[in-house]
């Protein structure tokens, strides 16, 4: 049976009503088109710090990490990562 495309004016069976789905390019544009600084994931902040998304969970419970929680969702920006770098960098000759 041939896929049939939809009727001019139907969404897709796929496709939920209200929901608009941007790719990760088109999300970073709007980004920078608002002046908004991208902000990091736990996945995404654990990947970058190349530490395991505990170590991330556990650097949030020990205060050395703040975040935003949206929603359900914790979110980073820059100045967070920043801030955490400058709390955990040492001085080789002390």
């Amino acid at each position: 049976m041939a896929k049939q495309e939809p009727r001019p004016g139907r969404l897709p069976r796929t496709a939920k009503r209200g929901v608009i789905r941007m790719t990760q390019a088109t999300m970073e544009m709007h980004a920078e088109t608002l002046g908004l600084e991208p902000l990091f994931t736990i996945k995404d902040l654990a990947a970058y710090l190349q530490v395991s998304t505990t170590m991330v969970y556990r650097l949030i419970k020990d205060g050395a990490l703040a975040g935003t929680r949206i929603g359900q969702s914790l979110r980073f920006t820059r100045k967070n990562v920043e801030d955490l770098l400058g709390l955990c960098a040492f001085n080789e000759d002390q």
